[in-house]
């Protein structure tokens, strides 16, 4: 029953952030908020994929750039942080100029010390 319950919870939570997301998408606040809930349930398929739509949608990608490393370093693994680096790195054409990923230099700095 605790099962069911708490899934339904998580495809309602969904169904709201998805309508959140849809109407204001271009906002960093939105995409953290439909964050914030999806760590609540621990389902990190959702939230890795939340992150790589944010970097499409959200006009303030430097943020959502920063929030995904930062998710990344705590939560992930050499993999998928490298993954999340990669993916930044593609998308830093479209981020303003005076807005700069923080830690992706430190990132690559590490990754030479490792290898």
């Amino acid at each position: 029953e605790i099962e069911t319950f708490r899934l339904k919870n998580k495809e309602k939570m969904k169904e709201l952030m998805e309508g959140l997301v849809q109407k204001s998408g271009g906002n960093a606040n939105s995409w953290l908020t439909y964050l914030k809930f999806a760590r609540s349930f621990d389902d990190q398929k959702l939230i890795r994929g939340l992150f790589k739509r944010s970097l499409e949608y959200c006009k303030e990608k430097s943020i959502m750039a920063d929030a995904w490393l930062e998710w990344e370093k705590k939560f992930g693994t050499i993999d998928t942080l490298i993954e999340c680096e990669k993916r930044i790195k593609e998308k830093r054409k479209g981020f303003p100029k005076e807005a700069p990923i923080s830690g992706t230099k430190r990132l690559s700095q590490d990754q030479h010390k490792m290898g």
